[in-house]
């Protein structure tokens, strides 16, 4: 029956010339559509697969497989310790698996085991933030009578009736964890780290890293411990804290995850407080020191997000790839992220995203190979400014584009919307790459400072003293290009610093506030900070009297 109706409508169509000529134009509208809509798929295709081949040809990875790190014997493994196993102990594709593992692994996420600088509940019931660390980079000490008030203040930790000295008051109260943190020392032999991250999970966004905080919480415990020790006079406690709080920096360095890399850079500069208040005591003995320089000369933050950077573009091809064959995934995944500050319009960007099985593969296609493009130049943008093996700096002093200026995308389309979303991390990460590398070159001048001082009993006169015995040649800054500067005060003050991001030397004065160094990033050039000339010169030195 319907297919007589649909006949004798043709036929009455047919007999009108008009109707005739009019589905006939909607028959071939509609196939010109679908046929540019394919040419256009597939040209998108071709170029996608151009830039893969090209990428290949130069061994750079692609796909998420080529960055996850190889396997390694759980017996040569940091991260297969017994302490640190269970936490990946988990199956990602069993719902709610997570949360109902085991008791070991819940009790390290949510910190039951080491307890240091989370929130605590005092006799009174209501919450206590634990005090802030000192600040290496502003020239402040650590206040080791708030933290002997605040662990006072809570029941849960051991404490005498009658305060004491701080420091042994705080190491009481951390004496809790000994067992833990004996067994990261015992564990840091092991040559390998390789956390079993969970890569084949279906969505690659919502990998799970629950080592992250754990690390990071184990790191401050090692800081703020061996900074109380190094109070008491004890160094040596002090120095074994320092080599555990080595291997848990140096235990991402296979990430290639970009969290992962940011976790890192930030208990790096925690790590450098207890070596900087060692040094500002004096405390450090000569082997102590050697051995921290070699520790030190380890770290390589700007090799470390360069492979951070691939890692991420890998993720990013893979999400793409998912989008591509799972396209009514997309609109979930990316709830919430269009914020007037993403450079979408609200309601038009979540619209259309959410009728994204509507959306031609090569929309797809084209925002992948842009922000592949932005990592990619990034990526050559850090690697340009290798000049030997190891040693990273601008050219001549100057902010190439790629640190200074974020890409330009122009007015926000589907071809370039979800690219626009992700690119502005990218560009961070190389900031930060930048001033993490900044950051390693004068701890590595202060030690050596820090060695001629308990030889000669005095700072030198000019950091070329210390060649060759403390250092084999002339520690470049990366924002200069040129050594990095110094300042001597006196012969038992000084000051060694690099100029940091505005590129101009404040003669080695002390930020005023942590505020003031993260304002003098260049996605932070002409804030009211900045205008009001806020120091952001980079120093290692005697602390503020």
């Amino acid at each position: 029956m319907a297919s007589n109706l649909i006949y004798r409508t043709l036929n009455w169509v047919a007999s009108r010339r008009f109707l005739k000529y009019l589905l006939f134009g909607a028959i071939a509208l509609v196939t010109a559509l679908f046929l540019g809509l394919a040419i256009f798929n597939w040209r998108q295709e071709r170029l996608w697969q151009a830039v893969v081949a090209q990428h290949r040809a130069h061994g750079e990875p692609v796909e998420l497989k080529d960055v996850v790190p190889a396997s390694v014997p759980d017996d040569q493994n940091f991260a297969m310790t017994p302490l640190l196993a269970p936490l990946y102990a988990f199956d990602p594709k069993i719902p709610g698996d997570f949360g109902n593992g085991s008791a070991e692994r819940n009790q390290l996420i949510s910190g039951k085991i080491l307890r240091t600088t989370a929130e605590r509940r005092p006799k009174g019931g209501s919450k206590l933030m634990a005090p802030a660390m000192g600040n290496w980079r502003i020239g402040e000490l650590t206040d080791l009578a708030a933290w002997q008030d605040y662990y006072s203040a809570d029941d849960t930790f051991a404490h005498p009736a009658k305060p004491g000295r701080p420091g042994v008051d705080i190491l009481a109260a951390l004496a809790e964890s000994n067992d833990q943190i004996a067994e990261l020392e015992a564990a840091s032999l092991r040559p390998h780290a390789v956390f079993k991250v969970h890569y084949d999970t279906e969505n690659p966004a919502a990998i799970l890293l629950p080592h992250l905080a754990v690390l990071k919480r184990f790191n401050a415990y090692c800081v703020l411990s061996g900074i109380a020790a190094l109070s008491e006079g004890n160094s040596a406690m002090a120095a074994a804290r320092a080599r555990v709080g080595f291997r848990l920096v140096r235990a991402m360095d296979q990430e290639p995850i970009l969290i992962s890399y940011l976790v890192q850079v930030a208990m790096w500069h925690q790590l450098t407080q207890l070596i900087w208040e060692g040094a500002a005591r004096h405390a450090w003995t000569p082997d102590q020191l050697e051995a921290l320089q070699r520790e030190v000369d380890e770290v390589h933050p700007a090799r470390g997000a360069i492979k951070s950077m691939r890692g991420e573009r890998a993720f990013g091809n893979a999400i793409y790839e998912r989008w591509i064959h799972a396209p009514r995934q997309m609109a979930k995944e990316t709830d919430g992220m269009w914020a007037n500050d993403s450079g979408a319009p609200q309601g038009w960007g979540a619209g259309i995203w959410n009728a994204a099985f509507l959306v031609p593969r090569g929309v797809f296609r084209m925002n992948q190979r842009l922000q592949h493009s932005i990592a990619s130049r990034s990526i050559d943008g850090m690697r340009s400014l290798e000049t030997s093996p190891g040693v990273y700096h601008l050219p001549a002093g100057n902010l190439p584009a790629f640190l200074e200026e974020g890409p330009d995308f122009g007015p926000t389309t589907p071809g370039n919307a979800l690219a626009k979303m992700f690119a502005p991390a990218m560009q961070k990460l190389m900031q930060k790459a930048l001033a993490a590398e900044a950051s390693q070159r004068v701890v590595a001048a202060g030690i050596a400072l820090e060695r001629s001082f308990q030889a000669r009993k005095e700072y030198p006169a000019n950091l070329d003293a210390l060649s060759p015995q403390w250092t084999p040649q002339a520690i470049i800054d990366p924002f200069s290009g040129k050594p990095l500067r110094y300042r001597r005060e006196s012969a038992q003050r000084m000051a060694v610093y690099s100029v940091g991001w505005d590129l101009q030397d404040a003669g080695g004065a002390w930020p005023l506030s942590e505020k003031d160094l993260e304002n003098a990033s260049p996605a932070k050039r002409n804030t009211p900070s900045q205008k009001k000339g806020a120091i952001d010169d980079l120093v290692w030195g005697s602390p503020k009297e």
